[in-house]
């Protein structure tokens, strides 16, 4: 089941500071240590399914590069959406 959270206005300074509008969940850039549950998330095709493909290993790797390309130069792309109580990803989200 993928997650989603209420609109909320997150300016980029907000997302940097790691914090979140929501008191269970918290947001900050994808990161390398994430590989992991990401891998885990985006191989599975009923939580992948109604959004995009199935990736595998060596795609989960690039998109994580691709993803933190884009925090380096712009400050936005994908979140990793953390909960707070288990301190572990949980989600991702792009912004």
């Amino acid at each position: 089941m993928r997650l989603v959270l209420g609109a909320h206005h997150c300016d980029n300074a907000n997302l940097r500071r790691q914090t979140s509008p929501h008191p269970r969940f918290m947001l900050r850039p994808i990161e390398s240590r994430d590989y992991p549950a990401l891998a885990h998330l985006l191989a599975d095709p009923t939580t992948m399914g109604p959004f995009w493909d199935v990736m595998d290993e060596v795609e989960v790797r690039l998109w994580i590069a691709s993803s933190q390309s884009l925090h380096r130069e712009y400050g936005l792309g994908e979140f990793a959406v953390i909960d707070r109580a288990h301190r572990r990803l949980i989600d991702d989200i792009g912004v």
